[in-house]
């Protein structure tokens, strides 16, 4: 039988993502993967997000707002939110910690 299989490994020594004055840090809760993320992982969707390894994939995110940024007024530490995360970012949703910026994150 024929079946797509990612297999994962945990890495504990992953820097944390470092936030600027529009960026959030989000403590991740859930993380999702969406069909985006197995096309970047197949190699589909190499021409326009090419991918460098190894990657961390997981588009979208929900938790608790750890830091914001100086030019952040929505949001505050503690905050639960939602955020999808920009593609070819290095802190996507599938860590402990995410970046996510500030005008796409929602309040949940």
């Amino acid at each position: 039988m024929r079946a797509v299989v990612m297999k994962l490994k945990f890495e504990d020594n992953v820097p944390e993502p470092q936030i600027s004055g529009t960026t959030v840090l989000i403590a991740a809760a859930t993380a999702s993967v969406n069909p985006i993320d197995w096309k970047l992982r197949s190699g589909m969707r190499q021409k326009d997000s090419p991918l460098s390894f190894p990657a961390i994939l997981g588009r979208d995110v929900s938790g608790i707002v750890r830091a914001v940024g100086a030019k952040c007024e929505a949001l505050q530490g503690g905050d639960r939110v939602f955020a999808p995360l920009k593609l070819r970012s290095s802190a996507v949703g599938g860590q402990r910690f995410a970046r996510g910026a500030h005008e796409r994150t929602c309040l949940i």
